[in-house]
C-alpha cells in the first residue's frame, strides 16, 4: 500500500508541471543565489510553453541497491490546471484521473476505485515548487542546472531547502524543451524514474478526458472528504 501511495501522490504532483509562474527575486543577491533564481525563471519558462501535454511513458522503479523492483508502461495526458490521466497497461492495468480536486486510482483487475483529495497530496515536497503560483511555496525550494554536453539538452534539479528533507530530489530533463524524463529521488534513496515519447503538445483532448466513469459492479473507497 506505502508503495502505491507514493505512485499516486508522484503521478498527481506531476501534472502540477504546468501551473508554475516567475516569482519576485530580492534586488541584492549573492552570486549562487542569482543562480538558483535564473534557473527557476527558465525552468517556469519551459513550462509555460504549452498548455496540455500527451505521451506514451514507461518506468522503472529502483531500490537504494538500484535493483529494479517495477516496470510499467502507459499513456498520459495532462492539462492546466491541474488535470491528469495516467494509464498503466503494464504489468497491471490502472487508472488515474486528477480533474484539479479529487484524484480517482481505478485498479481495473480487482475492481476497485480509491477517490482522494489531490490538495492532501502534494505537500512539502519538490514538485510542489512546479504546482503553485505562491512566491512563498516557491522561497521553500532550491532549482539548480545540470551542466550538459548537448546544448538541446537542459536539465533542473529541484530540492527542497528543509534540511531534514534534502535527500528529496525531482529532476526533470527536456529535449529541445519538450519533457522527455522526469526522475524522483525520495529519503529512502529509492528512483521513480519516467521517460515519455511520441510526445504531442497542445493537442485538443475530448472533454471527459479528465472523468473517471466508474463502473457500476467496482468497490469505491472515498477518501477525499470532498
Amino acid at each position: 500500500m506505502r508503495h502505491i501511495m507514493g505512485q499516486i501522490i508522484f503521478i498527481s504532483m506531476l501534472v502540477t508541471v504546468f501551473g508554475a509562474s516567475a516569482s519576485p527575486t530580492a534586488q541584492h543577491m549573492s552570486k549562487q543565489s542569482a543562480v538558483i533564481a535564473d534557473a527557476k525563471v527558465q525552468l517556469q519558462a519551459v513550462l509555460n510553453r504549452f498548455k496540455t501535454y500527451q505521451a506514451d511513458f514507461s518506468q522503472e522503479v529502483r531500490n537504494s541497491e538500484d535493483s529494479l523492483v517495477q516496470q510499467s508502461t502507459g499513456t498520459i495526458k495532462m492539462a492546466r490546471p491541474e488535470q491528469l490521466r495516467w494509464h498503466a497497461m503494464t504489468p497491471d492495468e490502472t487508472i488515474l484521473v486528477a480533474n484539479g480536486s479529487k484524484i480517482a486510482y481505478a485498479d481495473m483487475f480487482l475492481e476497485q476505485v480509491s477517490i482522494y483529495n489531490q490538495a492532501n497530496l502534494v505537500d512539502n515536497h519538490p514538485m510542489m515548487l512546479l504546482s503553485t503560483n505562491d512566491p512563498e511555496v516557491w522561497a521553500q525550494f532550491a532549482v539548480t542546472f545540470e551542466d550538459e554536453p548537448d546544448i538541446a539538452t537542459r536539465t533542473f534539479i529541484v530540492k527542497n531547502r528543509d534540511e531534514g528533507r534534502a535527500n528529496e530530489a525531482v529532476t526533470l530533463i527536456f529535449i529541445n524543451d519538450q519533457l522527455k524524463e522526469v526522475q524522483v529521488f525520495d529519503a529512502q534513496g529509492n528512483t521513480n524514474q519516467f521517460a515519455f515519447d511520441n510526445i504531442k503538445e497542445d493537442q485538443p483532448l475530448p472533454s471527459d478526458t479528465f472523468i473517471f466513469s466508474t463502473p457500476e459492479h467496482f468497490v469505491v473507497d472515498d477518501q477525499s472528504g470532498i
